[in-house]
């Protein structure tokens, strides 16, 4: 019986190189089954996730230096597109830009608490992204700075010819990095009214964040 509920559990793979960190982050997620791995070969090689789909990747930002690069995108596609929740310290803006590109969905502290990590996780699951208020920040302002990239359109960029003109004039200024407030300044119209705005874009496009706004106005 208790096998039978183990399976039952969601998979989340943990990967890093100090087993005391991954064991730490097991214990923050008492409603997953976790498999831990020290190495990307590891992970690959790994039987467990061949039987049961994970449902996230937690995975050691130490593993991202230079000498020892993760090539994530090729992993996160291996294991089915997985999110991925970045743990450790702080990118470079560009480069926090080209994972969020490349499957990675969050960025949190390594040594953040139990009910935090747990947080994060179940928003990942949930299809969302977990992003600190300055690291928000920093990705929207690249993007807005960066030219679009020429990629071929997604069935996703193509539902933004659903926005109407107002809608698609309020998407292009978060993208900018304005809050609701300025937006509402710079339209001359209420920050409800600017809420309401968002709802509807959230909406039609199938998205539940500014950051994905903002990913996919970049992309198109």
């Amino acid at each position: 019986m208790k096998k039978s509920t183990q399976q039952e559990k969601p998979l989340a793979l943990l990967l890093g190189p100090q087993e005391n960190l991954l064991k730490r982050w097991a214990a923050a997620l008492p409603a997953w089954r976790c498999q831990r791995y020290t190495t990307c070969q590891e992970v690959l090689q790994a039987p467990a996730w061949r039987t049961q789909q994970p449902g996230i990747l937690l995975l050691d930002d130490t593993l991202m230096r230079e000498d020892n690069r993760v090539p994530i995108l090729g992993l996160s596609q291996h294991l089915g597109g997985l999110p991925i929740l970045l743990m450790g310290g702080h990118a470079e803006q560009e480069f926090e830009v080209d994972l969020l590109h490349q499957g990675v969905r969050g960025f949190c502290e390594r040594e953040a608490p139990a009910t935090l990590i747990s947080k994060a996780v179940e928003t990942l699951r949930a299809g969302e992204t977990w992003l600190p208020r300055r690291v928000m920040a920093r990705v929207i302002d690249t993007l807005s700075a960066s030219p679009p990239r020429p990629l071929t359109r997604s069935a996703d960029q193509e539902k933004l010819v659903l926005l109407t003109p107002r809608e698609m004039q309020v998407a292009r200024l978060v993208v900018d990095g304005l809050n609701n407030k300025l937006i509402a300044r710079r339209l001359t119209v209420s920050e409800r009214t600017v809420k309401a705005h968002l709802t509807h874009i959230f909406q039609k496009l199938d998205i539940k964040s500014r950051l994905n706004l903002a990913l996919l106005l970049q992309e198109s």
